[in-house]
């Protein structure tokens, strides 16, 4: 499992992690310096960052909030519950008070301060430069150099977070995390046998702990190796039955097995081993997933309808994301009228949320940009052309490569539609490669040229596909009944 607070599908803020060290105590000039007053804040504190670094936030948390009882005025006590914290009021008001000590903290710790509110902000392209930064200022500082791998891969910059990985283990060859980041960036590379390698080391270095297991079992199932997957799953319940991850990679390999409804039994089973709002809602999302894959789009509808009235519930943004997702089910399953209903239902939601001004903006614009496909879908191209534009500025202005790539698949499924099949290959192609629905929709514009070598190829790409993801529920079996209709999870579809 990656250092992630779950968010959503289109995902997430790095979780950063320091070593604390006392202010006013001689240090090694290449290490990052901290300020606390108290011996005993920063004892919990390392303790806290132990669990924190390995996945296991509930053993943090407490750590960090009794350091903050020992030193009210610990900054970096504050910015790590606020990671850790899954309470959103809770975590905001944690991060707001370490931004209010940045005057009375070390330069390094501004910098971290500043990385911190970039990525609250979705800035992704400030979040990396201010990564780079405590990087060059701290060249030998393994934890420093492993907030900028974290940081740039769950930016989605795989083979910069690799050189950083690379880099903290040529520092400290034992530090467990360092694998744990190394091995999902040679994932997101291509180098499934180096990550296998990096991933092995992870176990072996921290055997006691649940989230080696779970990595190592990630990567099983990205494989196809099922059984051996659940295995490895298994042994991270063993060692903490509350670690709910693992419960839903269980019920992933199911999943991809073509097992269903035992798939659901453990998304339902970490659901109620969560214990945390962001938890429940992702175990809802993969329910509603296992039904996509199971070609049942009404199911997957009513279980995406049940996640969006707990989301509102609980005042989450995905009282918003459940009807647009819902859309993109409904469109992806040929059902664009039916579609514009549940675009309708989002734009209602996202008036009347409980969110902040930056889930507001940020969620209005990947709204509208996600009803301009369903627009298209209902063959009304100019009014869908016409929402890209209005999109446009905000985009360019806010130049996030992320948001451009997942900008262009927009495009491209738009002008797919339209029929402008020139023009949605461009986009495709400047898309993101790990997003599936980009790669389906640009192998059916290739094949639409006649261009069937390489088509075959990305539907194959497709088919193969085993990381567990709502757009590769839309599209898989389709790419699977494109590269010979092998059954949905065959390891070996061709």
């Amino acid at each position: 499992m990656k250092l992630f607070v779950a968010k959503h599908p289109f995902k997430l803020l790095p979780l950063l992690f320091l070593l604390l060290m006392l202010s006013g105590t001689a240090m090694l000039a290449q290490d990052m310096q901290y300020t606390t007053s108290s011996p005993e804040a920063r004892q919990l504190f390392v303790q806290g960052l132990t669990s924190f670094e390995n996945i296991d936030y509930q053993k943090a948390l407490p750590l960090f909030d009794q350091a903050i009882q020992k030193d009210p005025g610990f900054a970096m006590a504050y910015l790590h519950k606020s990671l850790a914290e899954t309470d959103p009021v809770k975590s905001r008001e944690a991060r707001e008070k370490g931004v209010s000590l940045r005057d009375k903290v070390s330069e390094g710790e501004q910098v971290f301060i500043d990385a911190t509110v970039a990525l609250a902000k979705g800035e992704t392209e400030k979040s990396i430069s201010l990564a780079d930064r405590l990087a060059t200022m701290f060249p030998t500082d393994k934890h420093v150099q492993l907030i900028a791998a974290y940081t740039t891969l769950n930016l989605n910059d795989a083979k910069k977070a690799l050189d950083y990985a690379t880099k903290t283990i040529a520092i400290d060859k034992n530090f467990a995390p360092a694998y744990n980041v190394l091995g999902y960036a040679q994932i997101n590379t291509g180098d499934l046998e180096g990550a296998e390698k990096s991933l092995k080391t992870y176990v072996t270095l921290v055997p006691d702990q649940p989230n080696p297991h779970d990595s190592y079992a990630e990567l099983l199932l990205t494989v196809g190796k099922y059984d051996e997957s659940i295995q490895h799953y298994t042994m991270a319940l063993k060692l903490d039955p509350s670690f709910y991850p693992s419960d839903f990679g269980i019920g992933h390999n199911y999943a991809f097995k073509g097992d269903f409804a035992r798939a659901r039994e453990y998304y339902k089973k970490g659901i109620e081993a969560a214990h945390s709002t962001p938890g429940q809602i992702e175990g809802l999302m993969w329910i509603a997933t296992s039904y996509l894959h199971e070609g049942k789009t009404n199911e997957a509808v009513k279980a995406l309808e049940e996640r969006q009235a707990f989301a509102m519930e609980k005042e989450r943004p995905a009282s918003v994301t459940s009807y647009s997702m819902a859309g993109m089910a409904l469109i992806e399953s040929g059902r664009p009228a039916e579609a514009m209903k549940y675009y309708d239902k989002a734009a209602d939601a996202l008036k009347t949320a409980k969110l902040t001004d930056n889930e507001r903006t940020l969620l209005k614009n990947r709204f509208e940009s996600a009803r301009a496909y369903a627009l298209a879908a209902n063959h009304q191209f100019d009014a869908a052309r016409a929402e890209i534009e209005k999109a446009k500025p905000n985009v360019e202005k806010r130049n996030d490569p992320n948001e451009m790539q997942d900008f262009h698949t927009l495009i491209g499924l738009v002008e797919s539609e339209a029929g402008n099949t020139d023009e949605a290959l461009n986009n495709f192609s400047l898309g993101d490669p790990l997003n599936t629905v980009n790669t389906f929709h640009w192998a059916l514009a290739l094949e639409k040229k006649g261009n069937n070598a390489k088509a075959q190829e990305l539907f194959n790409k497709v088919a193969k596909n085993n990381r567990p993801d709502f757009g590769l529920a839309l599209v898989r079996t389709r790419a699977i009944e494109k590269s010979g209709g092998l059954q949905a999870g065959h390891p070996d579809v061709k």
